[in-house]
């Protein structure tokens, strides 16, 4: 999205696609097809439970792998359903005989309703079968992960039984009538994940910045739940240091947050996240002071210290006249060539920084990069070059399910108490000193999003809760392109001032109510005349 004053409308098909970068950095432009592929793993889940029952295994082995089995289900079906709505529901292996048994295997679509029943079906059959800890094999799925889904898969239905519409006969939607019966079900896995599991929110190191931020990069942490495991020396490592690091440490840093995201972070004097920018600063870091701790631990800041320096971005200088005097050159071996001298002292001074300032190359344009994740006990570059990093993510992790049990109670209504114990909890954890009254919905969401943030959380919420296609000034999507605070060097004083940079070369977004469900391709339609296309999509 690199064309100033273009637009990013959703394509129809957004997120009935994969799009996949290999860890080697091949395959850029590799794309996967989500409904077909679901499909291929949906039969042989089915395929194994039906050959397994006289399969020649121990009899635990068996059920756990038959639990193992059903959660993968459930999860494949998660990912359909909160793409299309209802789908064909297939539950046992389909066989061609024949064109008579043509017809057989052109399952039409089931209501969304069914879909999410079967996936909490699934997982609370699942959550039965399988261990409650993993002493070997860390990788491998365990009850309260099975539980985690059940929860997170029942507060999607919930949110779209209350928020969203019903339509084409209810496979897209569901009644308003059951929202509650599908929060509860949320609300009471969350509240046995919390109970009964061993999972503690992560709580090692006093200082509260460092210790959310370490919670991300600290194996056996013991808040994740299920998480996504990488082994380099196996040939599964990730790319994510390379990709999120500021510039000068990694030749990349192009995947950064927004102003919006960063004003998302509350003060610890209980204002909300809104920047004064009227004011100048020493060093660029002071702007930052005074947030959440969340802030900082999850956000690199023009002045943040990581790997024996400091991330500097700087966008150009205020002379002496007022006049702004933008950086010109991308950031690289040259940059600080590019220097200004002052016609009357012959002082120089750098115009930009070793991590942006410019709109042109890979560094940050927004001011900003993504800290949480990144591997800072790393000693070269390339031990986080591409493919090197083996940090770990979280699929699930305690704290979402507290922010679950949260919303679910909110939602309904009752369980205030626990909500608030809940939201409470979080925030004392991450360092949080503001008092609050009380729990409502936009506070959970809040929570969610500085918590959650960046964990993949955050467009899904917005679907669900059915606010993506608002205006901007509305909480929506619609319309957003997303702004920068860029920091100055103003000669006039000595110091840093900061200015909202509206402008950055990322196209608007425009998010329109038909983008809540993704169009069912040509491919899909042709392959099963049953399917009936998504509302305002064209077969």
């Amino acid at each position: 999205f690199d064309q100033y004053n273009a637009v990013f409308e959703y394509p129809d098909e957004f997120l009935g696609n994969y799009i996949y970068i290999q860890g080697d950095q091949g395959g850029e432009g590799n794309v996967r097809s989500v409904y077909p592929e679901s499909y291929r793993l949906i039969r042989n889940c089915n395929d194994f439970l039906e050959k397994i029952i006289d399969a020649p295994m121990n009899e635990d082995e068996k059920k756990t792998t038959i639990g193992e089995v059903k959660f993968l289900r459930a999860w494949v079906y998660f990912t359909l359903v909160k793409r299309y709505g209802g789908v064909p529901l297939i539950d046992k292996p389909q066989q061609y005989t024949g064109k008579e048994s043509l017809a057989e295997l052109e399952v039409p679509r089931s209501t969304e309703e069914e879909i999410f029943r079967f996936i909490i079906k699934d997982c609370k059959e699942a959550a039965e079968a399988l261990p409650e800890v993993r002493t070997t094999e860390k990788a491998r799925v365990t009850r309260y992960a099975a539980l985690a889904l059940c929860s997170r898969a029942a507060l999607y239905a919930g949110s779209i039984a209350k928020y969203g519409k019903v339509g084409l006969g209810k496979l897209t939607g569901i009644e308003s009538s059951k929202a509650d019966e599908f929060y509860q079900i949320a609300y009471d896995a969350a509240d046995f994940i919390i109970k009964k599991g061993p999972y503690k929110l992560f709580n090692q190191i006093p200082d509260k910045e460092q210790n959310f931020n370490k919670l991300f990069v600290t194996k056996d942490n013991g808040e994740y739940i299920f998480e996504k495991l990488f082994d380099v020396a196996t040939g599964l490592g990730n790319s994510y240091d390379k990709k999120h690091l500021p510039y000068s440490y990694c030749r990349w840093g192009s995947i950064t947050p927004t102003f919006e995201m960063v004003e998302a972070f509350e003060y610890q004097d209980g204002s909300e996240g809104k920047i004064d920018i009227g004011q100048s600063f020493e060093t660029t870091y002071e702007m930052f002071q005074g947030k959440d701790p969340r802030f900082l631990a999850s956000i690199y800041v023009p002045g943040s210290s990581l790997l024996g320096s400091t991330m500097q971005f700087q966008r150009g200088l205020i002379l002496k006249d007022g006049s702004k005097y933008y950086a010109q050159s991308a950031p690289g071996p040259s940059y600080l060539l590019e220097t200004y001298i002052d016609p009357e002292t012959q002082r120089k001074d750098t115009i930009f920084g070793k991590d942006g300032g410019t709109y042109t190359g890979d560094a940050s344009k927004t001011g900003f990069n993504i800290r949480k994740f990144v591997n800072e006990n790393l000693k070269t570059e390339a031990q986080w070059d591409f493919g090197k990093t083996e940090t770990s993510f979280p699929i699930f992790r305690l704290a979402e399910v507290y922010l679950n049990l949260a919303e679910a109670a909110v939602e309904m209504g009752k369980y205030q108490t626990e909500a608030f114990e809940a939201i409470k909890k979080i925030r004392d954890r991450a360092g949080v000193v503001t008092p609050f009254a009380v729990v409502d919905v936009e506070k959970v969401r809040h929570e969610r999003q500085v918590e959650l943030a960046f964990e993949g959380h955050r467009f899904w919420g917005m679907k669900r809760w059915r606010i993506a296609h608002l205006p901007v000034d509305q909480g929506g999507l619609n319309g957003f392109r997303g702004a920068g605070l860029h920091p100055f060097f103003d000669l006039r004083i000595r110091k840093y001032v900061f200015e909202v940079a509206n402008d950055l070369p990322k196209r608007q977004r425009v998010f329109t109510e038909k983008n809540y469900y993704t169009k069912f391709s040509g491919n899909d339609m042709n392959s099963n005349p049953s399917l009936i296309q998504n509302p305002e999509f064209l077969n």
